[in-house]
């Protein structure tokens, strides 16, 4: 560590000194604004993206905990969504169990980036875990693309 040799320090001191500021940075940004505003909304497209990650991850290492955390986003997500509904929403809540009532933006209608990126993460998953689950899911969702974007002037090709 560069900076605690310029201080002749020993890297575990330059490390508690560093801890020392932060918590004394949070301390006074609490006590003068609070915390932040957070958007408690996840994009489901982005989750989509994560799940293609995580199925190169899991690819790649063989790591059981990449497949789990896969599986964990589409239960969240699938959990998320209104019943009978079979398409998606743009957002779900970040809430346990993905229920916040009365968010703002939740049922607005999913973009068709949100249903590529959600469907191809489902289908990296699907190749890299042999799960056919994934691969039922994705079909399913690429319907309720199909459906939600039909072909034609300004629907989906």
């Amino acid at each position: 560590m560069a900076w605690a040799r310029e201080r002749n320090q020993e890297p575990g001191q330059a490390r508690d000194e560093v801890r020392r500021w932060r918590e004394s940075l949070r301390q006074a940004r609490e006590e003068s604004t609070g915390r932040p505003d957070r958007d408690l909304r996840w994009i489901v497209g982005w989750n989509g993206l994560a799940l293609s990650a995580l199925a190169r991850a899991y690819a790649a290492t063989g790591e059981a905990r990449w497949r789990e955390a896969a599986q964990r986003t589409r239960n969240f997500l699938e959990a998320s969504r209104t019943p009978g509904n079979a398409g998606l929403t743009r957002f779900v809540p970040a809430g346990a169990g993905g229920k916040a009532a009365g968010e703002p933006g939740l049922d607005r209608p999913a973009a068709l980036e949100d249903y590529a990126f959600w469907v191809a993460g489902l289908l990296d998953c699907g190749e890299a875990f042999a799960d056919p689950a994934f691969r039922e899911a994705a079909a399913r969702f690429q319907e309720a693309c199909r459906r939600a974007f039909p072909a034609g002037e300004e629907g989906a090709q």
